[in-house]
């Protein structure tokens, strides 16, 4: 069985002892924003385990080994809402991934365009392309790749 990310237990934790974040962030010498940012974290450092352990007064041992109650079917311990976030979290990289890989996709295409057209004027210029032995295409060729090339 896998174990759950830390973040969410210590979330848990924190709802069944009616704890503050406002108070652990103050104890922990944190901002509350970062208590909110830990319920999403899958794992802690070692020293950083000790202190919350410390402040929600727990053990280390009941800290990292912590066992949730079989659910009812409700959502008492939260965990749906930290799995939507990291959905959300997934969703919105996955986006931005896709985004990139279509710019690299048309930057690649105009990329292999340019090279064709630049070796075709290569083949023209040193007279080895039997297509085209007049030399007026050379114009024609250098205002293509000027286009691509954005210039």
């Amino acid at each position: 069985m896998t174990r759950p990310p830390i973040g969410l237990i210590i979330k848990t934790i924190i709802k069944q002892k009616n704890l503050s974040p406002t108070r652990i962030a103050r104890d922990l010498g944190i901002s509350k924003q970062q208590v909110y940012n830990t319920y999403v974290r899958a794992s802690l450092q070692e020293g950083e385990i000790d202190r919350w352990a410390e402040v929600l007064g727990v053990s280390v041992d009941e800290l990292v080994n912590y066992q949730f109650e079989p659910s009812n079917g409700s959502d008492a311990d939260g965990s749906s809402e930290v799995l939507d976030l990291i959905k959300k979290m997934f969703e919105q990289e996955l986006k931005e991934k896709n985004e990139q890989i279509r710019a690299l996709q048309e930057n690649l295409r105009a990329s292999q365009e340019a090279l064709k057209l630049s070796q075709q004027m290569q083949s023209v210029l040193l007279g080895k392309s039997p297509e085209y032995s007049d030399r007026s295409i050379i114009p024609l060729h250098r205002n293509r790749i000027q286009a691509l090339a954005g210039v």
